[in-house]
């Protein structure tokens, strides 16, 4: 059980040196893949023209996601996209309308 985790880094060690030069560089990349309430909202998608019942739902949601708790929004990233880290690439991500089908809104979702 020690050996495999230690193996692990061994084999990824060479790499991860070779792309971060410092921690600093790896410490940005990952304060980058942390998900904040302010970055899950600005993924979310909307459409242009809105009812006032779609605009209220959609105002709803903005507003539940800025009071998660950290540990919940990792779970409703993860309902959302697959993932409990943001994305790096908005051209991995793709628009679905799905969930919020009947009030019209969309919500973005990861292209595999």
């Amino acid at each position: 059980m020690i050996q495999e985790p230690k193996y692990i880094i061994d084999c990824w060690s060479l790499i991860l040196r070779d792309l971060f030069k410092n921690q600093d560089e790896l410490q940005n990349v990952y304060s980058r893949l942390i998900p904040t309430a302010k970055k899950v909202c600005q993924i979310l998608n909307f459409p242009q023209e809105m009812t006032e019942s779609q605009r209220e739902t959609m105002n709803h949601l903005r507003r539940f996601v800025r009071e998660l708790q950290q540990d919940k929004l990792n779970i409703f990233l993860r309902f959302c996209t697959g993932a409990d880290v943001m994305p790096q690439h908005p051209d991995n991500i793709r628009q679905i309308r799905g969930l919020w089908k009947k009030s019209g809104c969309s919500h973005m979702w990861p292209s595999t």
